[in-house]
C-alpha cells in the first residue's frame, strides 16, 4: 500500500509541475504579444487598413447578414481621418490605432491573430511587396 500512495504522489507531483511549466509559458507568451510594436512608416495607411479588415475575424455577437467583407478605399480613408483608435468597423474588430508610424498590435492579433503576430505578418507582407 505504501508503494500505490508513493506513486500518487509522483504522479501528483509530476502533474503540477507540468502545470506550473505550462502557466510559466503562457505568461511569458503573453509579455510578448501585449509588448508587440511594429513600425508602418512608409506604408499607406489605407492600404493597410483595408488588408487588416480583410484579414480579420467577423465578431461573434454581430449578425453575418450585416458583416462586410470587404471596405471600400473611401471608407478606409473616412475612418483613419476620423478615429484615431479603431476598435470595431463593419462587425469586425481591429483594435488598432493607425494614426502614429509605430503601432501596438497586440489588441489586433488578440482579436484575430489567436497570438500568431497577424497584424506583423500583414505588415511585413506590405513591406516585401512595396519593394518589388
Amino acid at each position: 500500500m505504501k508503494k500505490h500512495r508513493g506513486m500518487v504522489f509522483v504522479a501528483l507531483y509530476m502533474s503540477s509541475m507540468v502545470y506550473a511549466m505550462n502557466n510559466d509559458v503562457v505568461k511569458n507568451e503573453t509579455k510578448i504579444i501585449d509588448a508587440r510594436k511594429a513600425n508602418i512608416k512608409g506604408l499607406s495607411k489605407v492600404k493597410l487598413l483595408k488588408r487588416l479588415f480583410k484579414e480579420a475575424q467577423p465578431h461573434l455577437f454581430k449578425d453575418l447578414l450585416t458583416i462586410s467583407l470587404d471596405l471600400s478605399h473611401d471608407e478606409a480613408v473616412k475612418t483613419i481621418k476620423e478615429q484615431k483608435f479603431i476598435g470595431e468597423l463593419n462587425g469586425k474588430t481591429l483594435n488598432i490605432n493607425l494614426s502614429e508610424d509605430v503601432v501596438d498590435t497586440s489588441g489586433y492579433n488578440k482579436a484575430n491573430g489567436h497570438g500568431k503576430h497577424l497584424a506583423e505578418k500583414i505588415i511585413n507582407q506590405m513591406r516585401k511587396e512595396k519593394k518589388y
